[in-house]
């Protein structure tokens, strides 16, 4: 399984990529991105992953955004909110409200 990580803490990716290789030491990390920018850039021009990890709050805005820039095809994993949380995705706009 092919993995595409969207992450703009170095210590976040890492830690994610360790937990990943110990869950299944078959899947394939293609890349990463640390910005909206970055992300669009790498999904425009590479491959389709099977899976993608979706931080939210990247240091250039919300990743929603990279859906409004490029038509994501593979399946999206988000980190859990927090209780303290509410947040609402539009799916119409591809946009977030907290």
């Amino acid at each position: 399984m092919t993995l595409f990580i969207i992450e703009d803490e170095y210590l976040g990716l890492e830690r994610l990529v360790k937990l990943l290789g110990e869950v299944d030491a078959g899947l394939t990390v293609l890349g990463h991105a640390e910005s909206i920018k970055s992300a669009v850039q790498w999904l425009q021009h590479n491959p389709i992953p099977d899976l993608i990890f979706m931080d939210i709050e990247l240091a250039d805005g919300q990743c929603f955004e990279i859906f409004n820039q490029v038509d994501v095809r593979a399946p999206i994993v988000l980190p859990p909110l927090t209780t303290n949380t509410r947040c609402t995705l539009s799916r119409s706009t591809a946009s977030t409200t907290c």
